[in-house]
């Protein structure tokens, strides 16, 4: 039986973000190979697909992720892959909403990085909802539960004024296994293996 360079890559990816799942569930920290072997699997997606401009993109969008100058490249590289391809505008935008939730402190380095490699891998829409509409709904959930429809209202109004403050009340959550389920629907169940 052979395995197509594709299947190939979906189990790799599988592996990784399964690895990343469990060691952030058991310990909170996601082992560095994990997330430079998905960094590496969403690369490996761009540049098999024939994706250079947006292979160049993800890559500075890494290395930008530490900051200065590096962000306006990343924002000149993310204009010119939109004016290429505007089909491309949900992974520009993911990208760029992952360098700046990670900037505020939102995510750790191991999540941002499960996060880049899921939407090199997918490049659409669909992986968005999957990955950051079950953080919001989850999150919403969580909040809702601990202080009912009103004190739930009441947060979310102190915690939008209050962007780049600590927050000793945050939901904390392993992200890493709710990226995993993500991916693993997106690769395996809906909108399938990409």
């Amino acid at each position: 039986m052979r395995v197509s360079p594709s299947d190939a890559l979906a189990l790799l990816m599988s592996g990784a973000i399964i690895w990343a799942a469990v060691s952030d569930f058991r310990s909170r920290l996601i082992p560095r190979a994990a997330g430079f072997g998905v960094l590496a699997i969403g690369l490996l997606y761009l540049v098999l697909g024939g994706l250079y401009l947006e292979g160049a993109f993800y890559l500075a969008a890494i290395w930008g992720s530490r900051g200065g100058l590096w962000r306006v490249a990343v924002l000149a590289l993310g204009v010119m892959v939109w004016a290429q391809s505007p089909a491309m505008i949900s992974f520009v935008l993911g990208i760029l909403y992952v360098l700046t939730i990670f900037g505020l402190g939102w995510f750790g380095g191991g999540d941002a990085q499960l996060a880049f490699g899921l939407l090199a891998m997918a490049r659409d829409g669909w992986i968005l909802a999957y990955l950051f509409g079950g953080t919001i709904v989850l999150g919403l959930s969580m909040m809702l539960l601990r202080r009912g429809p009103k004190g739930g209202i009441q947060r979310l109004w102190w915690v939008l004024r209050h962007l780049h403050s600590p927050d000793a009340e945050a939901i904390r959550f392993p992200w890493a296994v709710l990226a995993s389920l993500a991916g693993l629907a997106y690769i395996w169940v809906f909108p399938g293996a990409v």
